[in-house]
C-alpha cells in the first residue's frame, strides 16, 4: 500500500516524494513529525495505521506539516479485506487532493491476492541482499523467487526478481553452470513480467538490468526512462539509469541522475554511493569518490574493486592492493578475462574499458 501511493503521489510533476526505501525506516521510530521531515527534507509527511478485526480493516490515515506538525487532513477508512488491494488509488487521490493537486489519472495494474504474495517474496529477498551483498543471500533469493514463479505464475513479481538475481549472480561469478543459458533465461523472465504487468516499474528495472548485462545499451536506457516514468520516486530505477549512463560515456547526465536519486531517497543504502563513486572515477574525480565511498558505512566487499580503482587513481597503491585483495577473496573468479568478455560491447565510453583494465592489471586482478 505505501509503494502505491507513493507512486499515485510520485507521478503528480509538482511533487517530490520520498522514496519508501528512505521513509520506512522511521515506521518503528520514536522521533517526532518535524524530525522525521527534517531528516527527509520534506515538507509534509502522511502518516497512517491499519487495525484488523478478522474481516475489516480500519485505514488511519493523516497529512501532517513537517514543521509546524499540524494535522492538515486526515480520514478514517472502513474496508472489507476483499476490496483491500482496490483502496490504493483512492487514498492516494485524497492525499494529493489534500494539499491542492490532483494525481495525474494514470491507469494503474490492479493487484490480485497472487500478486500481493509473489510481491512479499520479492520484497524480503531484496531486503536480504541490501543488509547483505554476499552470494549466500543470492543464491537463497534465487530459490525464493522460484517458489514465486511456481505457485504465482500469473504475478510479474517472481518473474522479475529472479531475473534481477540471476543478474546479480551472474555480474558477481556467483552462478555456477552454463552462463549463456542464464543470460536467455533472464532476459525471458523479465520480459514475461513486463508482458504480465506492464504498469510495473520494477518490471521494467528487471528489464534494463537484464538488457545492459546482454549488451543491449540503448535498449537497457529506454526500460530505465519507462520504469523512471512510471515511479519517479524510485531510487532504484534511477540508479540503474545512471548505471547504463555511465557505460555509454555520458557521466555528468549519470551524475544529474543520481542526485535526482538522492533528492528522493535521502538516507539511501549503498547502491546510489556505489554508482556515484565509479562516475566520479570514471570523470576523473577521484578524490571525490574516494569521499563518497568512505562516506557510506555499509558498502559491501562486491563494491572494493571500485574502491581499489579509486585509490589507484590517487597513488595510495597499498591500500588499492588491500581492497583488490579483500574483493578476489570473495570473487576468486574475477579476473581481466572475465572483464573484458563482460564488458566488451556494454562500456562503450571511449577509452574506459581499457582504463579499467589497466588499473585492474596493476593492482592485482589476475589474467585469467
Amino acid at each position: 500500500m505505501s509503494e502505491n501511493i507513493i507512486t499515485a503521489l510520485a507521478r503528480n510533476p509538482q511533487m517530490t516524494v520520498i522514496s519508501r526505501k528512505s521513509a520506512a525506516q522511521f515506521r518503528e521510530t520514536d522521533l517526532g513529525i518535524a524530525e522525521i521531515a527534517s531528516r527527509l527534507g520534506a515538507d509534509f509527511v502522511v502518516e497512517g495505521s491499519q487495525q484488523y478485526d478478522g474481516k475489516r480493516l480500519r485505514i488511519t490515515v493523516q497529512l501532517i506539516d513537517g514543521v509546524t506538525e499540524a494535522h492538515i487532513w486526515a480520514e478514517e477508512m472502513d474496508v472489507p479485506l476483499a476490496d483491500l488491494l482496490e483502496t490504493n488509488s483512492r487514498i492516494s487521490a485524497r492525499i494529493a487532493n489534500a494539499v491542492g493537486f490532483s494525481v495525474v489519472d494514470m491507469a494503474e495494474a490492479k493487484m490480485s491476492a497472487g500478486d500481493v504474495n509473489a510481491l512479499m517474496i520479492t520484497n524480503a529477498a531484496q531486503s536480504r541482499i541490501m543488509r547483505n551483498f554476499n552470494r549466500e543471500n543470492l543464491l537463497i533469493n534465487l530459490q525464493e523467487q522460484e517458489a514465486a514463479i511456481r505457485d504465482y505464475p500469473d504475478s510479474a513479481w517472481g518473474y522479475l526478481g529472479q531475473a534481477l538475481a540471476l543478474r546479480n549472480g551472474l555480474r558477481h561469478g556467483w552462478i555456477e553452470g552454463d552462463e549463456v543459458a542464464a543470460r536467455e533465461r533472464m532476459e525471458r523472465l523479465a520480459r514475461k513480467a513486463v508482458e504480465l504487468d506492464p504498469n510495473n516499474f520494477m518490471a521494467y528495472l528487471a528489464l534494463g538490468r537484464v538488457m545492459l548485462f546482454n549488451r543491449e545499451v540503448p535498449a537497457a536506457i529506454g526500460a530505465f526512462r519507462r520504469g523512471a516514468e512510471l515511479n519517479p520516486s524510485s531510487s532504484l530505477v534511477l540508479v540503474g539509469l545512471a548505471d547504463a549512463l555511465v557505460f555509454v560515456g555520458e557521466t555528468g547526465q549519470a551524475l544529474d541522475v543520481i542526485a535526482q536519486a538522492e533528492r528522493i531517497d535521502p538516507l539511501y543504502g549503498f547502491s546510489v554511493v556505489w554508482t556515484k563513486a565509479w562516475a566520479l572515477w570514471q570523470a576523473g574525480e577521484c578524490q571525490t569518490a574516494l569521499e563518497e565511498f568512505l562516506g557510506c558505512p555499509s558498502m559491501p566487499v562486491a563494491a572494493y574493486k571500485d574502491l581499489a580503482a579509486i585509490h589507484h587513481c590517487l597513488g595510495n597503491k597499498q591500500k588499492a592492493a588491500d581492497a583488490i585483495r579483500a574483493y578476489l577473496a570473495q570473487n576468486p573468479t574475477y579476473t581481466l578475462a572475465r572483464i573484458r568478455a563482460e564488458h566488451t560491447g556494454m562500456w562503450t565510453a571511449p577509452g574506459a574499458l581499457d582504463r579499467w583494465l589497466a588499473v585492474m592489471e596493476a593492482v592485482g586482478v589476475p589474467p585469467e
